[in-house]
């Protein structure tokens, strides 16, 4: 029995002292690879960009319902957000150049828009709410002012440079001033931007 209890403190006196001493081939650390990714960084701050889309433009007068036609718009846009975590809040206004049909007349639309949309890192979808302006290059139709509705995405390709496309919806009741007559143009645009 004595030579049982001997033997056992001599064995955990020696794991004690190998426990004590240092290894002599340690572990190496696991490096930081949080360090080399690059940060998402949020979605704060100003931009400016081009776009360019087509679509389609149509009227309503009295419950008639007619195309008028494709549409082409191209154009500038700038403005700027505020990222809230997950939530991302903004403002933009644009200005393009609109093609409709085969006419070849070059109209102006101005648009004031707000954007509400999710933090997802790289990826931003959005919603669009707010006014357009819409200026005929006819001389014989007044200027118009209606409603700008759509979607939107965003994909940050570096933290300065990102690439989008948008689907907006613009009406414009009792165009050209005639009592009833409702414009709307559809488009799908393609966007581009630098933030700073």
């Amino acid at each position: 029995m004595w030579s049982i209890l001997t033997a056992a403190a001599v064995i955990l006196a020696s794991s004690a002292a190998l426990a004590n001493e240092p290894s002599s081939h340690p572990l190496r650390s696991v490096p930081d690879l949080s360090a080399a990714m690059p940060s998402n960084g949020d979605w704060a701050g100003f931009y400016l960009g081009l776009q360019t889309g087509s679509g389609t433009a149509y009227r309503n007068f009295d419950g008639d319902r007619g195309d008028l036609g494709g549409l082409t718009a191209r154009g500038i846009h700038g403005g700027h957000r505020k990222d809230f975590g997950r939530l991302v809040t903004g403002t933009e206004v644009d200005a393009h150049t609109v093609k409709l049909g085969n006419t070849g007349n070059r109209h102006k639309l101005l648009r004031f828009k707000t954007t509400l949309g999710v933090d997802l890192g790289r990826f931003n979808p959005y919603g669009i709410f707010g006014t357009a302006y819409a200026i005929p290059e006819e001389t014989t139709l007044t200027p118009s002012f209606g409603l700008a509705y759509g979607l939107g995405a965003n994909l940050k390709l570096t933290e300065h440079v990102m690439v989008g496309l948008e689907y907006t919806s613009q009406t414009f009741e009792d165009f050209d001033s005639f009592p009833g007559l409702e414009v709307e143009g559809r488009v799908t645009q393609f966007r581009t931007a630098f933030r700073f």
